[in-house]
């Protein structure tokens, strides 16, 4: 999964390359600013996941006034899966600088929103494994 991950991070990178406008780099710089702040905790999620799914039934009735296991694997998974949406999606495009830079506020929104939702999960997470 790692190796995928990297993978695809460093095609999403080559991607974003072709940008001559100032004003439109320095938004996409700050986009990917936050991406690249919360892409490394992936792997985090991944790993909680793994941890959650291991628990045995008495730690799992013993944590169940914590909240429920499936519930807060299914947040770790859909932080996971908007991570890579994200990614899969983020395509600054052709056309005017009023259309890129309408995109980047969009996507700075979306990017804020994955942000968000990853380590809201990350923290529920771990305080249910505490």
């Amino acid at each position: 999964m790692k190796y995928l991950l990297s993978i695809f991070s460093i095609c999403f990178l080559f991607s974003c390359n072709n940008i001559e406008d100032p004003e439109i780099k320095q938004l996409n710089d700050k986009v990917m600013e936050i991406h690249d702040e919360v892409m490394p905790k992936m792997s985090m999620l991944h790993r909680l996941g793994k941890k959650i799914k291991k628990l045995s039934p008495e730690e799992l009735s013993a944590k169940s006034e914590i909240g429920d296991a499936e519930v807060i694997k299914k947040q770790l998974e859909d932080a996971s899966e908007g991570m890579m949406a994200w990614m899969a999606e983020y395509k600054i495009p052709e056309g005017s600088k009023e259309v890129q830079k309408s995109y980047l506020d969009v996507e700075m929104l979306k990017i804020n929103k994955v942000k968000s939702d990853m380590l809201d999960a990350i923290s529920n997470a771990e305080n249910y494994l505490k």
